[in-house]
């Protein structure tokens, strides 16, 4: 009966021991599993953290290159802007100089070209009652009257001479008077002639090349043009030589440009 107790015993301990050793062996199989997933689990959601950081680096990376994009043309839209109101400023400050210098009569030699320049290109109008104005309509309303001209282009034929007498003046007092110019003649030579009262030819204002530039300005003909140029600057001439008339129109008051000429 003991050993039969004993038998018993043995059994049960072999049986527990057997069954201890599959639940170890259960669990480490399971513990195994467990630990492949969550690793499988934590390798997808690095993936997608990488493959998220990567487009969210590229997103930034186009979003920056686009703004800089517009950044960069808004800034060449803005300073072609800026050189463009400069531009315009410079030639309303030079023109509004001009202008009031005119008013007071004390015209310098350049503030002269510089006006006439803009009435030339239509950036400053003519002041009919300032001394460069008293000077250049009346002589334009006589052109256009006698060579049948356009009333409006008048004193831009007149303005044209005017310049192109200062331009010559400017070659002058720079040392320049003697240089040749197309056509043969040069500063000291056409002041010259202006100043004994001469005025210059329709050939010599034709190969100076001046006729054909006044054409292109005010859109008249080669004949007008040479027709209205060479009685402008015979009237001018006339006047700085001190004559108060010329071909049967009375001359105005030429001091400004007879004392720009000292």
């Amino acid at each position: 009966m003991e050993n039969l107790c004993l038998v018993v015993l043995v059994i049960l301990v072999v049986v527990g021991l057997v069954v201890f050793f599959m639940r170890r062996r259960g669990a480490a199989s399971a513990a195994k599993q467990i630990t492949d997933g969550a690793s499988n689990v934590a390798s997808g959601a690095t993936g997608a953290v990488q493959d998220a950081a990567s487009s969210a680096a590229n997103a930034a990376s186009n979003v920056a290159a686009s703004a800089t994009d517009a950044t960069q043309a808004a800034a060449s839209s803005t300073l072609g802007a800026a050189q463009g109101a400069a531009s315009d400023a410079g030639g309303a400050m030079a023109g509004a100089v001009g202008a009031a210098a005119s008013m007071a009569g004390q015209m310098d030699l350049g503030q002269m070209t510089d006006m006439l320049g803009g009435i030339m290109n239509g950036s400053a109008q003519l002041d009919a009652n300032s001394p460069l104005g008293k000077m250049i309509t009346p002589l334009a309303d006589g052109i256009t009257g006698k060579l049948g001209l356009p009333k409006e282009v008048g004193a831009i034929v007149v303005a044209f001479a005017l310049a192109k007498i200062g331009e010559l003046m400017k070659a002058k007092s720079g040392g320049q008077g003697s240089a040749p110019m197309p056509g043969g003649l040069n500063a000291d030579q056409v002041l010259g002639k202006l100043n004994s009262g001469d005025g210059i030819d329709a050939g010599s204002l034709q190969s100076m090349g001046l006729t054909g530039e006044l054409a292109k300005k005010t859109g008249l003909s080669e004949t007008q043009a040479s027709q209205g140029l060479e009685m402008a600057m015979g009237a001018l001439g006339a006047g700085m030589s001190g004559q108060k008339s010329f071909q049967g129109m009375e001359l105005p008051d030429m001091s400004l440009l007879t004392n720009l000429m000292k």
